[in-house]
């Protein structure tokens, strides 16, 4: 979904977000349980990724076990979104 940028010079990897686009560009709001040391009960900021980079965990800035996983359910992503995916901890 394409929203506008409502991050206003925050939502770095980490903070706290209530809404889609409280995040700096290239970061998403993500469950709180996908994102280590998340302090909220609503979401925190996390990466997207490239699944297809050389080392696609690098991309997890947060650190803490993220890993870059799969936006899509195996065999689900639009083949212009097959490799995108999101820093999240392992579920």
């Amino acid at each position: 979904m394409c929203v506008l940028d409502g991050s206003d010079g925050g939502g770095k990897a980490g903070a706290a977000c209530e809404f889609a686009n409280a995040c700096a560009p290239g970061l998403f709001c993500a469950a709180p349980a996908t994102v280590p040391g998340c302090g909220s009960s609503v979401g925190c900021c996390t990466h997207l990724c490239d699944l297809t980079a050389p080392d696609p965990d690098e991309q997890c800035t947060i650190g803490g076990g993220q890993e870059c996983v799969p936006w899509f359910d195996p065999g689900t992503a639009p083949a212009a979104y097959a490799n995108v995916g999101a820093c999240a901890l392992p579920q």
